[in-house]
C-alpha cells in the first residue's frame, strides 16, 4: 500500500487547516487489489458519466486527469468532462458546486 504522509496537504489542499485535519482523519486504507483489478463491465463505459477534472489537485495532477478523461470519452462518448478549481477532494472544499455539476449533468440525461 501506498499512504499520504500528509494526507490533509494532499488530499485537501485548498480546505482550511480545520476542515483538513478533520477530514483527513476520517480517511482508511484503501486495498490495493481494487486498484490493480479489472470490472467486467464497468457502468462509465456505456452510461453517461461525469468527470469532474480538478485543477488543484496535488494527488493526481490535472493533466492526467484530462488524458483519463479523454480516454474515458473515447469509449463512451456520453461523458461530460467539466473543471473545477479544487483540490482532490471537491466533495469537501467545493461542495455546492460538485453538487450543480451532478445536478445538471444528471437533469442532461
Amino acid at each position: 500500500m501506498t499512504y499520504a504522509k500528509t494526507p490533509g496537504r494532499v488530499f485537501f489542499n485548498d480546505c482550511g487547516l480545520e476542515t483538513a485535519r478533520n477530514a483527513a482523519g476520517l480517511l482508511r486504507s484503501q486495498v490495493t487489489q481494487n486498484l490493480l483489478s479489472k470490472p467486467s463491465q464497468p457502468g462509465w463505459s456505456y452510461i453517461p458519466s461525469l468527470y469532474i477534472v480538478c485543477e488543484l489537485d496535488r494527488a493526481i495532477s490535472a493533466a492526467t486527469q484530462h488524458d483519463c478523461a479523454r480516454r474515458l470519452r473515447a469509449q463512451n462518448r456520453s461523458v461530460t468532462i467539466v473543471g473545477i478549481a479544487a483540490g482532490h477532494s471537491p466533495f469537501v472544499s467545493r461542495a455546492r458546486e460538485t453538487a450543480a455539476f451532478v445536478v445538471q449533468a444528471s437533469e442532461e440525461q
